[in-house]
């Protein structure tokens, strides 16, 4: 099986980008091509590039004009993606792949839309963090929808999830591009699981995102009330308006593009936008169940019970 391997570049350390790059060239399974998607003009990171996939014409660079942000340079790159391609994996810039990621993975392909390994994350310098294995699983769609579990930079996926992906739901503060893609794979032929590492998961000072483990729950509320503007009120419009509408966001999409979709009782109850029976029976159970951290759980159902009033305060 060949596929493409979709790389997101932004204003890299240089060091960790030849270390990633390396890493995907060093994959025992060799039918690939990449695609290195640079997010905004930037003659400097185009030159180191070229530099260090000279002479591997697997390679191919795109420098886009506009930087657009992580969310919507990934949807540019897996619009680059060929119908000839039978997989795609994605790639961070600061992480380093183990020699039989693809290998591993792109196997389990045969019986699910989405497959992912596990990380070891590893400190780069600065970033303090504990050397430790994530320990991501399979959920259902609704503790998915709660909790994402897909981690792009360790997964890959069919092809043909992009008919189902493609455009990417309208964004929030709170969207990611491989949650999305996860949540359209459970809908869908499922997603399989490794428990094997497959990469490192490097942690430092600049990344986007980066490992929650050990973040405490009064650091969250302290990050909450820092986007939101401080009061209790505030903080619920904000849940309201970003993580609960990019919910709604997912589901709307699914549902209008997938109309088989497993599970679409749950995604009507979601695109609903607003606090239901339906609703808590299914989010009740995950709580119950610890397949979901009740605070986001709870927190959701509080957003979409502000969303109506938040919908006619903006009329």
């Amino acid at each position: 099986m060949s596929g493409t391997v979709c790389l997101a570049v932004y204003r890299p350390r240089v060091d960790l980008l030849r270390t990633q790059i390396d890493s995907i060239r060093s994959q025992t399974l060799t039918s690939w091509d990449c695609i290195v998607g640079i997010d905004g003009a930037d003659a400097h990171t185009r030159a180191a590039i070229e530099g260090m996939v000279a002479g591997d014409e697997r390679f191919r660079i795109v420098e886009y004009e506009s930087n657009v942000g992580f969310y919507r340079n990934f949807e540019r790159l897996l619009e680059e993606v060929l119908p000839s391609s039978e997989w795609v994996a994605l790639a961070d810039q600061d992480d380093a792949w183990y020699p039989e990621k693809l290998a591993l993975l792109v196997p389990l392909l045969d019986n699910a839309d989405l497959a992912f390994g596990q990380a070891l994350v590893v400190d780069a310098g600065e970033a303090r963090v504990p050397e430790k294995a994530t320990s991501r699983r399979s959920t259902s769609l609704a503790a998915a929808f709660i909790d994402n579990q897909v981690t792009g930079s360790i997964s890959v996926f069919r092809r043909a999830l992009l008919d189902t992906a493609l455009p990417l739901p309208d964004a929030t503060d709170s969207a990611f591009h491989d949650h999305w893609l996860g949540v359209c794979a459970l809908a869908g032929q499922g997603i399989a699981v490794l428990p094997d590492v497959v990469q490192d998961y490097i942690q430092h000072g600049e990344n986007v995102i980066g490992e929650e483990q050990g973040r405490r729950v009064a650091d969250r509320l302290s990050a909450l009330s820092g986007r939101s503007g401080g009061g209790v009120g505030q903080n619920l419009d904000y849940i309201s308006a970003h993580r609960w509408r990019w919910r709604v966001n997912m589901a709307t999409a699914l549902l209008e593009r997938a109309p088989g979709a497993a599970d679409s009782e749950f995604l009507r109850s979601v695109a609903a936008d607003r606090l239901s029976f339906g609703l808590i029976s299914r989010f009740v159970p995950e709580i119950i169940g610890g397949r979901v951290p009740p605070l986001r759980a709870l927190a959701l159902l509080a957003g979409s019970w502000r969303s109506p009033r938040l919908r006619r305060a903006r009329k």
